[in-house]
């Protein structure tokens, strides 16, 4: 248990903190990606919680919420930026299958050194003295 403390407050409630947990399972260095039910399962429930107005798609700001819990730490452009590849049909909004498709995307572009924990041992050895 316990959050990390960290964040901008945007996910607010109570449940915030499980909800970036799982994005961050899917997102971050760490994660697996949706290699799994479970981890479809998971992203979906992340979905839900970040869906405020529950309207069965994310609109702009819920997107950014959802995005700066992540893991990813994304700046405001980047955020708009991936909120435009995300919305596929450009209905202002992203809908779970958009946002799958987006994890998927972002997975497969991120290389094998960025999977790396970030706090794990550096990926190069020191410079020789």
């Amino acid at each position: 248990g316990g959050g990390d403390g960290e964040g901008d407050g945007k996910g607010g409630g109570g449940e915030g903190g499980g909800a970036a947990a799982l994005l961050r399972a899917v997102f971050g260095p760490t994660g697996s990606g949706l290699d799994s039910t479970e981890d479809l399962n998971r992203l979906r429930l992340a979905f839900r919680h970040y869906d405020a107005d529950k309207s069965g798609a994310l609109g702009r700001g819920e997107f950014r919420s959802a995005m700066l819990d992540s893991g990813m730490h994304p700046h405001p452009f980047e955020c708009d930026a991936l909120f435009t590849e995300a919305d596929l049909d450009h209905s202002a909004a992203v809908s779970f299958d958009e946002f799958v498709g987006l994890v998927l995307r972002y997975r497969a572009r991120q290389g094998p050194l960025e999977r790396l924990p970030p706090r794990g041992p550096h990926p190069l050895p020191p410079p020789p003295p």
